[in-house]
């Protein structure tokens, strides 16, 4: 049963992830007792000034009104401090000799007593910074089958322990971080959830609440910021958010949902604000993703997806710490930097399709210092997929260029370049929602050990000022399929043992009749009295008792029957599961292999491309500094078209020498080409047979 043990932690962890403390308690004093099958459970929390364990919750309200209320962490008159001295869990197997052993001056009461004689004292504990802090504390203190506690049971009270503490932890996270309005937000949240599963949203309705969504640009010294955003439709699935962190940091959005009209609309509202609220909470940007990513799992159940670029701009050490789930690489510019803009590389995939450490294990968060002069472009997919009518996209190549040539005005300048050159490109089509936000940096405070233009993977630490993750995840549906079968077998088990018990009592009463019958079978009168005994007794049976055992037994055993066919399926499902984590482990190899491929294959073809343009340039070909351009950006295909415009030219001028010039240098440049052109397909049969 390790799968169910599994599975309920599993949904302990969900059903804790609250934003409210009392209901935390409450969540989790109804179903520990069911994950470590005890009778008796009790919730002890430390107070501010860690002087006093105070009473919290029982899993008996009659027994809570005979606890204290609160237990001094130096006390030795309760078993619950030895968690705060011994800084463990404990599994007492004797508990009279615990008290006897450790000079405990200790009397339990009746209702203390421990039937089985063991109890579990576990910390509610948090780890943070790579330090454990203890919280509280819950005891154990009656198994349920009246046996002593097992280490199997203490590991799962200490994982219980430690999911509790995360959860009290992060609520006060939530509390402190949102201001007390906590439940206003996830209200907020909800209605929006709701409004897009009952897809109850008129057009009017979708328009104001996008336009409520709609974030000011926030004025920010040494920088200028400016946003465009064009939906293709009325309303559209682009969406865009500023999120004032503290005094430095402020949260940037850009995202886009696939589709359009009213239910992407509803999908933006729910990601926006489901980002907005937990880039506060947590420290890492990863975990903000994942969290969001299970949410939108939850809710959308692969209805939609959403591709997302979060970053935190600090204006402090003027960095942009980002992370991409699926979003556009960010475009930087800087003459100072590179001749060109470069792309701001990192892994990431769409929110909406995988969840768990799938999700996550894709997931690359980095830093980005910024130097004075820099040009950060955040765009959607529908300014490089603008296309004009013989399908040619303004692509990358296209919005680098843009961002080159105007680079020295304003971002709302360059923005309004950006979407009128999109325009003008699709001739006024609109061929899907159009966001690009822009960022300058203009006059920054720079530290003498700031290095400008490096990137930096982030692997943040768990820390006290942001809430912490768990781990605990599950097949859905083979939750549901075990859950079932869980309550079926149940009801079948109280079916056979009630059906037991009556042909226990009927056989009782028929063994009580034979033998008062073999007793005074020579004795008339005793054997009239007995009758009337029987017909006394006969008179007091319930009418469903009164049956042939021969039948009952046959009930009996189509119940056993039926409940090891329920064994058997149970066993099959289990078996499922394996099958379908098997799988999973298969697909995540297959992915690894396919970005393994494609870092080889890019890696080749960077080599290649460099030792072309050194072969080009040690040639001494005296090319046009045009020419030379295009080919270190690898644009080959323009250099031909180039050489072809120039020779035409030369014939149009009847100037033999000229065309006989650039004649040569085409020889020479094709060559080349030619020269790598073995290397260039054994490093495309390579990649195949792999």
């Amino acid at each position: 049963m390790e799968l169910i043990k599994d599975r309920k932690m599993a949904e302990l962890a969900h059903s804790l992830n609250l934003f409210d403390f009392n209901e935390i308690l409450d969540v989790a004093i109804e179903q520990i007792p069911q994950i470590v099958h005890s009778h008796r459970v009790s919730i002890y929390l430390l107070d501010p000034d860690e002087q006093y364990f105070e009473s919290k919750r029982h899993s008996s309200k009659r027994l809570q009104e005979h606890l204290d209320d609160r237990v001094a962490i130096s006390s030795k008159h309760s078993l619950i401090p030895q968690v705060f001295i011994k800084k463990k869990s404990l599994l007492i197997t004797n508990v009279a000799e615990y008290i006897l052993k450790n000079n405990l001056p200790i009397k339990l009461s009746r209702r203390q007593r421990y039937t089985s004689g063991s109890c579990m004292l576990v910390p509610i504990s948090v780890r943070t910074k790579n330090q454990e802090k203890i919280i509280g504390a819950i005891n154990f203190s009656e198994k349920a089958d009246f046996t002593p506690f097992s280490k199997v049971d203490l590991e799962a009270a200490t994982q219980i322990g430690q999911l509790l503490g995360t959860a009290i932890h992060n609520c006060s996270v939530v509390e402190k971080k949102l201001g007390g309005q906590q439940k206003e937000l996830m209200q907020e949240l909800e209605q929006v959830k709701e409004a897009y599963k009952q897809k109850e949203i008129n057009l009017d309705e979708a328009k104001k609440r996008q336009s409520q969504m709609q974030s000011e640009v926030p004025p920010i010294e040494g920088y200028d910021l400016d946003v465009l955003y064009s939906p293709m439709e009325t309303i559209g699935g682009d969406f865009y958010d500023f999120i004032e962190l503290n005094d430095h940091e402020v949260g940037i959005v850009v995202g886009d949902v696939s589709g359009h009209g009213i239910e992407a609309a509803l999908v933006m509202s729910m990601a926006k604000q489901i980002l907005s609220i937990y880039i506060k909470l947590h420290r890492s940007l990863v975990d903000t993703l994942c969290q969001a990513n299970e949410e939108i799992c939850t809710n959308l159940k692969g209805e939609a997806f959403v591709a997302v670029f979060l970053g935190i701009l600090n204006t402090r050490n003027n960095t942009l710490r980002f992370v991409r789930a699926g979003q556009a690489y960010p475009l930087v510019y800087n003459m100072a930097r590179n001749e060109n803009p470069f792309e701001l590389q990192s892994r990431g995939m769409v929110l909406g399709t995988v969840r768990g450490e799938m999700f996550r294990g894709r997931m690359e968060e980095k830093e980005f210092q910024l130097m004075e002069n820099d040009v950060v472009l955040i765009y959607s997919d529908g300014i490089t997929e603008a296309s004009d009518q013989d399908e040619e996209e303004l692509g990358v190549e296209g919005v680098s260029a843009l961002v080159k040539e105007n680079a020295h005005d304003s971002a709302q300048k360059l923005n309004e370049c950006l979407f009128t050159t999109a325009t003008q490109h699709t001739r006024g089509e609109k061929q899907d929602d159009i966001t690009v936000l822009t960022i300058k940096a203009n006059k920054l405070q720079v530290y003498e050990d700031t290095d400008t233009g490096i990137i930096i993977e982030r692997d943040f630490e768990q820390s006290e000022d942001f809430m912490l993750t768990t781990d605990y995840s599950f097949n859905e549906d083979a939750n549901r399929q075990i859950f079932a079968l869980e309550e079926k077998v149940q009801d079948l088990e109280q079916q056979l043992q009630m059906l037991q018990e009556e042909n226990s009592e009927i056989n009782d009463k028929n063994n009580k009749l034979v033998r008062q019958i073999e007793l005074q079978e020579n004795d008339p009168e005793g054997l009239m009295k007995m009758l009337r005994d029987q017909l006394e007794i006969a008179l007091e049976l319930p009418k469903d008792l009164i049956q042939d055992n021969k039948q009952l037994n046959e009930k009996i055993q189509t119940q056993q029957e039926e409940l090891q066919k329920l064994e058997v399926e149970f066993n099959e499902l289990s078996a499922h599961v394996d099958y379908i984590n098997s799988e999973k482990k298969s697909l995540e190899e297959e992915s690894n292999l396919v970005e393994n491929m494609v870092t080889f294959l890019a890696e080749k073809i960077k080599n290649l491309r460099n030792t072309i343009q050194e072969d080009i340039m040690n040639a001494d070909l005296k090319l046009s500094r045009h020419t030379y351009e295009q080919i270190m950006d690898g644009n080959y295909k323009g250099v031909l078209y180039h050489f072809k415009n120039k020779m035409q030219q030369a014939l149009d001028e009847k100037d033999i020498s000229k065309f006989t010039m650039l004649n040569k240098q085409l020889f020479a440049v094709m060559e080349i080409l030619h020269e790598h052109l073995e290397t260039i397909i054994a490093v495309f049969d390579i990649t195949a047979d792999q």
